[in-house]
């Protein structure tokens, strides 16, 4: 199933990350069953390398709604027109932005790390008429 790239976390945006920094689908799975897979939204010594190479941009980032989180843009000059990203930590929203260059808007990941799905805004909530 594909998930949107700019709502991954956890496990699941370290999944996606290492596939778009190339690991292969067998490494992948290795390291999966391994429990593992680099903690690329905890460490800034795993990304510094792509935040560099890539020229991915962070910035704090006050919403209009007043909502305080990071931004990060990738406007690498000759390799795309860029892409951004927000994340309520800097590598969060920095490997949002990685991940959906490399890989696109929605990412398919296996079952074992796919986040549970959205709960409805109207669940357990009475309407009436």
């Amino acid at each position: 199933m594909k998930f949107e790239t700019n709502n991954l976390d956890g496990i699941a945006l370290n999944y996606a990350v290492a596939k778009a920094a190339g690991y292969s689908d067998k490494k992948l799975k290795e390291e999966l069953e391994k429990n593992s897979l680099p903690d690329f939204i905890g460490s800034w010594l795993l990304v510094g390398h792509i935040l560099e190479k890539e020229v991915i941009q962070i910035i704090p980032y006050t919403s209009p709604h007043g909502v305080d989180r990071w931004r990060a843009d990738h406007r690498h000059p000759f390799k795309s027109a860029g892409s951004f990203a927000y994340g309520k930590t800097p590598l969060v929203a920095a490997m949002r932005c990685f991940a959906q260059e490399k890989l696109g808007f929605k990412v398919e990941l296996p079952a074992e790390i796919q986040p549970p799905p959205p709960k409805s805004p109207l669940l357990g909530k009475r309407m009436s008429l």
